[in-house]
């Protein structure tokens, strides 16, 4: 952004604070939808028609540009605006829109050389960019409620698709593969699998599941894979030393590492570099205080994982959880239904190999069928 030699420095800050939209923006942690943009929370084009409405009686120029400097103008028709490629001011100020500490848009304002003032210069486009601050910081918080909104939406969309699931069939290996995929389809991830411990039924926590005992997964059953190879798969040798992911995500943690290459609970950094494997979240399949196995999703870049996307992580593998115990008592109850049955047929087929009366053999004798 420019900005004229001969100005003094404004001062842009709201009353009590630094304004949000005017400290430098830091990356942030990436968003499942992708990063934000402007465009995301442009609706019906007021934002770009407000600039265009008071900028002649504040004397100024006041522009709204999206993230990549496109000057965002009003429209007619379909679509009630649209960014065309123009030139910024001469000497103009930059008030950046920001949400969640990522840049989104600024808005621009700048002297407007062919009206008329009747104050000073640089103490009106003070004003105006004190102003300026106070709306970029409330554009900032609505795009965070928008952001929050759509993450419950994705997050409850995915809850009654497993819910849904669960209703449909009692499969637990179909329930394991669409969960698996929910997870990764709502964290943008191409790698992952999900494993279950052995006798779960007497599994309380981490220290008493023999599997977590051991220090190779040698005892793991996997029930689902995507994007993994063969060798990844079968090899015994778990990523964290002594599996200190697995035992925390079993504990009920959200396990996470950013950047494998720099993480020391790494136990085998080259194998996870051959394999595209640069970032990691799990998550415990946590019933009834029981743990049932881990959700393991991969990424092939170092990555963030924002606080909604580890609760839609752990939501998701919450819910698997339930399923699986779900359709296991299912399938316990549909066992002794038919054991029942079978007793009933074999109970028939004895009763009708007996005499229906006692037979005559001339002499007195006592006899019990029950």
């Amino acid at each position: 952004m420019t900005e004229s030699a001969a100005a003094e420095p404004v001062p842009t800050d709201p009353p009590g604070g630094d304004a949000p939209g005017m400290e430098a923006c830091e990356i942030a942690p990436r968003d499942p939808m992708g990063p934000p943009r402007l465009s995301m929370f442009l609706t019906d084009g007021s934002l770009a028609r407000l600039c265009e409405a008071i900028a002649p009686s504040l004397g100024v120029r006041l522009e709204l540009r999206d993230e990549q400097g496109k000057l965002i103008v009003p429209a007619e028709g379909d679509t009630p605006w649209q960014a065309v490629e123009s030139p910024e001011p001469e000497g103009a100020r930059s008030i950046d829109l920001t949400t969640r500490g990522v840049r989104i848009g600024a808005l621009l304002v700048a002297p407007d050389h062919s009206a008329r003032h009747d104050t000073d210069d640089d103490e009106r486009e003070a004003r105006v960019a004190a102003a300026l601050a106070w709306l970029a910081r409330a554009v900032g918080e609505l795009a965070d409620n928008v952001l929050e909104l759509r993450h419950r939406v994705r997050e409850v969309e995915a809850l009654l698709r497993l819910t849904g699931l669960i209703t449909r069939t009692g499969d637990i290996d179909a329930i394991i593969r669409e969960a698996l995929d929910m997870a990764l389809e709502v964290l943008e991830l191409e790698k992952g699998s999900i494993v279950l411990f052995p006798d779960v039924n007497a599994v309380t926590d981490a220290t008493s599941n023999g599997a977590l005992a051991s220090e190779s997964e040698t005892g793991l059953t996997l029930s689902a894979s995507r994007g993994l190879s063969r060798s990844w798969l079968e090899s015994p040798q778990p990523l964290s030393r002594d599996r200190v992911f697995d035992r925390r995500a079993a504990d009920g943690e959200i396990v996470v590492s950013e950047d494998v290459e720099h993480d020391d609970r790494i136990m085998i950094p080259e194998r996870a570099a051959s394999e595209g494997v640069r970032s990691v979240i799990n998550a415990g399949l946590l019933v009834y205080g029981r743990s049932l196995g881990v959700l393991r999703c991969y990424g092939s870049a170092p990555r963030v994982f924002t606080p909604e996307e580890r609760r839609l992580v752990r939501s998701i593998a919450q819910q698997t959880a339930a399923a699986i115990e779900q359709a296991r008592l299912m399938q316990a109850r549909e066992r002794e239904t038919r054991a029942q049955q079978q007793l009933q047929v074999a109970g028939a087929v004895q009763s009708r190999m007996l005499p229906a009366s006692q037979p005559d053999l001339g002499v007195d004798i006592t006899a019990r069928y029950q």
